[in-house]
């Protein structure tokens, strides 16, 4: 402003920028963030002994920040999702078993009060429905012996959630001499086969089978008794194993959370740095409601649950870059509930009268909106059913349905991508379970991964057996030292119990068969790999038709939730995570190593996308 001879103040231009805004910039205001800029640019000026300090801090603090970045870099995480009593704390145990020497003495030890109060919890659970299924006792005096056990369970009353050996309630002689006396009466019997009418563990069958062995205070717990063993999970755990890959160390941490809904909250503290989320569902929950709905007039069916949560878990915007693990689990249980009658169609009617009763309450509530109004039905358009609805393709071509006719004008119709949730009710109560017929591919996917049930509950029965006398020895680790005897049988049972592999929807996920590695070309061995197939072709467990049909059905439904996208909240959101899908039986380790030495590479690989090295 002197240069051009104006003569004018230096403080003018801010004067003149302010007076377009009514308030004016004062000297002093200007002076101070002068200084303000002055202090700021100390911490930048060389020479400056504090500012020396606050470089060896800034270089401290990224010397730290880098190592802790290459330190993710060789961790694997992964978190175990899915809804209550899906078996997610069992797979965490197998891990345990597989990778980090299993149990010691004191663990066994301590989970041995757990099956106690398994035991306790079961038959009374039993005995307490018999009242409201209006089931008789068999005898008075098992009617003599519920009544004694229920008002012990009343004068010691103490959460699940607490520790067992907190427990206040007294297992005496006289309360397993109950136990066993109850369980062998028919009308308990028949109460247990209407256990899905109640809430009842699963694993009851198994340790009410037992109690004989668990009523011995000397008696040391079996791999098998701790995986079936339940223990509500009502907060996150973890564990951490090494696993060699190739010349290679793979660091692994997997985290255990709660599945029921108080405790779904949780999860979210644990999707940071996530490489892949193994989801485990409960095939054969379909006759099952809600433990968390008791009490409500129309409970939540289990199956339904957990394709929700996964839906939720598929299409989070958190996790959008995560790729998961679908396991299909309770195979086995699933063979047991359809072999004594029951069928998917419990889960599809469900659905059904949901629609026609949330379509009756719309229409109800539209006519009375119409009354209240008095206008004219020809001018209005009410709406009949007021659920969210997915206007985008709910057709599976690998589902079932009542029409094709309206399958083929259904996809002709909705050209969109899949984006948004699908409305599962809707969707599910439109398939035709009846007609739909598994794919030979898919019905050897699941044979393959079905395990061996009768040679499974020998081989755990006999290793109890021996273990029944007495605690076991202790090797120089305070690890579990095994008889002669019982390594005989854990070798027996790794020898008939190798179920293959479940398929995954990667092409580059499955194992490939024995027979198929390394196998020669040569014409004078295509007769003897003849007989191998036939051998395996023999070799296959015997397993109910309808088992094979609903584990693949279920699992067609999962995978049409998997090929939808998430809604996206800006223009360029993407979603790179895909879905693999296993068969499981958790309580087998057989069938689990199998499956995650499968899936071994796939989570490698997924891990190294993560961090740009793939």
């Amino acid at each position: 402003a002197k240069e051009e001879g104006k003569g004018a103040n230096i403080k003018a231009p801010f004067a003149e920028v302010s007076s377009s805004s009514k308030s004016p910039i004062s000297h002093t205001r200007f002076k101070k963030g002068i200084a303000a800029m002055r202090a700021m640019s100390l911490c930048f000026a060389p020479g400056n002994g504090r500012s020396a300090e606050c470089r060896q801090r800034d270089e401290a603090i990224t010397e730290a920040a880098v190592k802790d970045f290459e330190g993710q870099k060789k961790v694997i995480q992964l978190l175990l999702l899915g809804t209550g009593e899906s078996g997610k704390s069992t797979v965490c145990k197998q891990m345990q078993i597989i990778h980090i020497n299993g149990f010691s003495y004191e663990e066994r030890r301590e989970k041995l009060a757990y099956m106690r109060r398994n035991i306790r919890d079961s038959i009374a659970c039993i005995v307490a429905a018999m009242d409201k299924l209006g089931i008789p006792f068999g005898s008075e005096e098992a009617a003599e012996m519920g009544a004694w056990l229920l008002q012990q369970m009343t004068d010691n009353q103490a959460h699940n959630a607490s520790r067992a050996d907190l427990d206040p309630f007294v297992y005496s002689s006289r309360f397993f001499r109950a136990a066993e006396r109850l369980w062998q009466d028919p009308g308990v019997q028949e109460s247990f086969r209407n256990s899905s009418r109640y809430q009842l563990i699963d694993c009851a069958k198994y340790f009410l089978d037992r109690i004989h062995l668990f009523k011995n205070k000397t008696y040391t717990p079996t791999d098998q008794d701790i995986l079936r063993c339940r223990i509500m999970t009502n907060n996150i755990t973890d564990i951490r194993f090494e696993i060699k890959d190739g010349n290679h160390t793979a660091k692994f941490r997997v985290y255990d959370v709660g599945g029921q809904k108080g405790e779904r909250k949780k999860w979210i503290q644990c999707f940071n740095n996530v490489t892949a989320i193994l989801y485990l569902c409960d095939v054969s929950s379909f006759d099952l409601t809600l433990k968390e709905d008791v009490g409500i007039e129309r409970p939540k069916n289990r199956l339904l649950e957990s394709l929700d949560t996964f839906q939720e878990v598929w299409l989070n915007r958190y996790l959008q870059d995560v790729s998961v693990l679908l396991f299909i689990n309770k195979i086995d249980q699933l063979e047991e509930k359809i072999r004594a009658g029951k069928s998917l169609e419990t889960m599809l009617t469900h659905c059904r009268q949901t629609i026609e009763m949330e379509a009756t309450a719309a229409t109800v509530a539209a006519a009375d909106t119409a009354g209240s109004s008095h206008q004219n039905d020809n001018d209005e358009h009410p709406v009949m059913h007021r659920r969210r609805s997915c206007k985008l393709s709910t057709v599976p071509t690998v589902i079932g349905r009542a029409s094709t006719a309206t399958a083929e004008a259904a996809s002709q119709k909705q050209k969109k991508k899949h984006i948004g949730p699908l409305d599962l009710v809707r969707f599910i109560s439109q398939l035709d379970f009846d007609r739909f017929v598994p794919s030979e591919e898919e019905r050897r996917e699941f044979l393959d991964a079905f395990p061996r049930l009768e040679e499974m509950a020998a081989a755990a029965a006999a290793a109890a057996a021996a273990n029944a006398d007495g605690p076991t020895p202790q090797n120089g680790n305070g690890l579990q030292q095994q008889s002669p005897q019982q390594q005989v049988l854990q070798q027996k049972a790794s020898l008939t119990n190798a179920p293959s592999d479940s398929a995954a929807a990667s092409a580059n996920t499955a194992v490939k068969p024995a027979a198929a590695v390394g196998g020669s070309t040569e014409p004078g061995k295509k007769k003897k790999r003849g007989k191998q197939q036939q051998q395996q072709q023999q070799d296959l467990p015997k397993v109910h038709p309808d088992t094979v049909k609903t584990a693949c059905f279920v699992k067609n439904i999962f995978m049409e939730i998997a090929k939808r996208k998430r809604q996206a909240d800006f223009k360029f959101e993407y979603h790179h995570h895909t879905c693999c899908y296993y068969y499981t039986c958790a309580v087998n380790t057989d069938n689990v190593k199998k499956v995650l030495e499968g899936c071994r590479a796939f989570i490698i690989d997924k891990h190294l996308e993560r961090f740009g090295i793939l």
